[in-house]
């Protein structure tokens, strides 16, 4: 439960401790199957408390995914447009869009015009663009970067990356588009069982391996 209030995301502290980000390409894989480890290690997949207060417009699964800096930035999205599904389908766009910059290897026959460094710079920039796009939600930071990317895949080098970012550009004009901030007021309650974070700390866990206060000690994250 400390983990809840710590300034830095845990899970990031040690995933980022156990891979190498040197390679900007060779993250995503590796690396989210380990962050995906940690957080069920540590409990941060599964809902904070017995019930949950909420509005219509929140996602009743947000803790499911993976980094807090992209249920942080997804939470101020739904704040702004009250209309999840939407959002959703934009972050899986995203998603996809992520893994595809991550696999990207160029066509030989199109990198022969390019330095080595030019084809790196090109990459990073392509990367780097990709996952900015996660923690946006000021509408105009997102279209200049939808638009920094949409003139890098222009290139025949990246024109497999098209209609990806296509994707991406449609999923978040239909977030602006069907709006509906009226569901932010709308309040719900949420039961989510035995299965929270809170009763994990208390009682622990056999399958996660997990002891909890009651049982006898306290786990510390």
């Amino acid at each position: 439960m400390i983990s809840l209030n710590s300034p830095t995301d845990p899970v990031e502290r040690l995933v980022n401790s156990a891979v190498n980000e040197s390679d900007l390409s060779s993250e995503s894989s590796a690396s989210e199957e380990l962050r995906q480890e940690v957080r069920k290690k540590l409990g941060l997949d599964l809902p904070v408390f017995y019930i949950n207060l909420s509005s219509l417009a929140e996602s009743d699964t947000l803790y499911r995914i993976a980094e807090r800096s992209h249920q942080e930035n997804l939470s101020k999205l739904t704040k702004l447009y009250g209309n999840w599904s939407e959002i959703q389908a934009y972050y899986s766009s995203l998603k996809n869009l992520e893994k595809a910059v991550g696999q990207f290897k160029a066509d030989s026959s199109l990198t022969a015009t390019y330095s080595s460094n030019k084809l790196t710079t090109y990459k990073n920039k392509s990367i780097l663009g990709a996952k900015s796009l996660f923690e946006l939600n000021d509408d105009n930071k997102i279209i200049e970067q939808i638009s920094v990317l949409d003139t890098l895949y222009q290139l025949r080098l990246f024109s497999s990356l098209n209609p990806i970012l296509k994707s991406v550009k449609l999923k978040y004009s239909k977030i602006k588009r069907n709006t509906t901030n009226w569901k932010n007021y709308i309040p719900t309650i949420q039961f989510n069982g035995f299965l929270n974070q809170y009763h994990l700390w208390l009682f622990g866990d056999s399958d996660r391996n997990r002891g909890g206060v009651i049982r006898g000690y306290l786990v510390s994250y």
